[in-house]
């Protein structure tokens, strides 16, 4: 049994290593099934780890850069340091960042990362109904941009390069404060 378990995590490993390194941040065009660009961003009300809810209405008037991720995705934990550091740098201009886990193992496995990863955002509890209104969140990590109107002006698909986004998001508070 024990050497049987040991053949499947390798045959695991091996097929993990097979695939293909992941690509940096794609934006996807309205042609290319994103219905919700240039439209206003599905209001909804989620728990966060605190206790608390959140709805994202309530942030009318910032930049919200909302993220799903999991914590068995890779790319996802990978990009959550930089997420954070954005949310503390930028906060105080008027950006705000959320992650959305749309892990359903419970509460605890998402606060355990959170905790790891020093996440400074408020982390919420997604679910099929929040997926749904975001195009059936069709790969993780997705991220939206939402500008202080409430709408949709981006979709990222997979893995981020920070320097990108940072960019974006220095341009959207630069025309929100001119």
């Amino acid at each position: 049994m024990k050497r049987l378990l040991i053949l499947s995590l390798l045959l695991l490993v091996a097929i993990q290593c097979d695939r293909p390194a992941v690509k940096p941040l794609q934006s996807v065009e309205p042609a290319q099934a994103d219905t919700t660009l240039g439209h206003e961003a599905p209001d909804f009300v989620l728990s966060a780890l605190d206790g608390d809810s959140l709805q994202l209405s309530s942030l009318r008037g910032r930049v919200v850069v909302l993220n799903f991720w999991a914590t068995w995705c890779v790319p996802c934990l990978h990009e959550m340091p930089a997420l954070s550091r954005m949310h503390a740098a930028l906060s105080p201009a008027g950006l705000t960042v959320l992650g959305v886990s749309m892990d359903t193992e419970g509460i605890d496995i998402v606060r355990h990362y959170a905790n790891r990863l020093n996440v400074t955002y408020p982390i919420l509890l997604g679910n099929g109904e929040i997926a749904n209104n975001y195009d059936s969140v069709v790969a993780l990590p997705m991220t939206y941009i939402i500008d202080e109107q409430g709408i949709i002006r981006r979709r990222f698909v997979g893995l981020f390069d920070v320097n990108a986004l940072q960019t974006e998001m220095d341009a959207y508070l630069a025309r929100k404060s001119g």
